[in-house]
């Protein structure tokens, strides 16, 4: 019997992970196998899971529809990590071109005969859906795949915002299934009846090209960082710059106590931070990143230098 394989996508600061969060935490999902594709030298994305487990893997740096491939083949086809699995979650980067990845999945021979794409899933924030799809090919094509569009941050937007992105949903993919969500309302049971995506050939590959002008950022560091002074950057980068700060986020060591300090932002909105129990993966250091599109390359510098100069930690640009 195959085993469903759920592509969980949407573009940067769209939800995916509060949406993961919410599967992880699941009784119907404790079998399951979950895998985290990230953009950035330094990964923080599955840190921010709350159910960090033996259930997660993360997946080499690097974009799934250009490099990883490969990687995920070898992943589905070790019996130690899939042995038992009811099912596989794939979180894509925000920057991802899902349909090499889709094609991968219908078309590989060993794959095919062990799992079957049972769904695809995509985030769309409500905030700001027909901006993002307009000027980022990646968003655009993402929602052309859903088979679940999960429109995000209702409790956030206006009603005309949602009823835009409800518009867009249904002119890129007719089709999808629609639910809402807020910070508080997301259930693992939408996923249950995408038992088989009505992607069962592979799409159209073509050649995919990444957003031009996008560059990533990490900074990590062992030592204390005095948050107010974090905080205070964060918040000046996102007023003066915001157009440019695709996605901003990570673990903070602060000089006030132990645990670690979520942080997160999305061009000119700076999310509540927020402790979490415990270090996940009982490292205690900073870890943080951040990608922007359309910044000078003075600016991108000198970003990163005031950066390294709060958290105290070598930079990789």
């Amino acid at each position: 019997m195959s085993v469903p394989v759920t592509v969980l996508s949407g573009f940067l600061g769209s939800g995916k992970t509060t949406f993961l969060n919410r599967l992880m935490g699941s009784p119907s999902m404790r079998s399951a196998l979950v895998l985290v594709n990230e953009v950035g030298e330094v990964p923080v994305d599955h840190l921010l899971v709350r159910q960090v487990d033996e259930r997660m893997v993360v997946l080499p740096s690097g974009c799934v529809c250009c490099a990883l491939r490969e990687d995920l083949v070898t992943t589905l086809d070790d019996p130690a990590l899939t042995r038992g699995r009811s099912h596989v979650v794939i979180e894509t980067s925000g920057l991802a071109d899902p349909t090499p990845l889709v094609a991968t999945l219908v078309k590989h021979p060993a794959l095919r005969e062990r799992f079957h794409l049972g769904g695809f899933v995509v985030t769309v924030d409500a905030t700001r859906a027909a901006r993002v799809c307009a000027d980022y090919p990646e968003a655009a094509k993402q929602l052309a795949l859903a088979d679940l569009a999960v429109i995000t941050k209702c409790d956030l937007a206006s009603p005309e915002a949602i009823s835009e992105a409800e518009a867009l949903v249904r002119s890129a993919a007719p089709e999808s299934e629609l639910r809402y969500a807020t910070a508080d309302q997301t259930t693992a049971d939408w996923i249950r009846p995408l038992e088989r995506s009505r992607h069962t050939q592979s799409p159209p590959e073509g050649a995919h090209v990444h957003t031009h002008g996008v560059r990533t950022f990490s900074v990590e560091s062992a030592a204390p960082v005095v948050y107010p002074r974090l905080a205070l950057w964060l918040s000046m980068m996102s007023q003066l710059n915001g157009d440019s700060l695709l996605r901003f986020k990570g673990l903070v060591r602060v000089t006030d106590h132990d645990a670690p300090v979520v942080v997160q932002a999305v061009q000119h909105v700076v999310f509540p931070s927020y402790t979490l129990e415990r270090w996940p993966d009982g490292v205690a250091a900073t870890r943080l990143t951040g990608i922007v599109h359309g910044m000078s390359q003075r600016l991108f510098a000198d970003t990163l230098c005031t950066l390294r100069e709060i958290i105290g930690g070598a930079d990789d640009a």
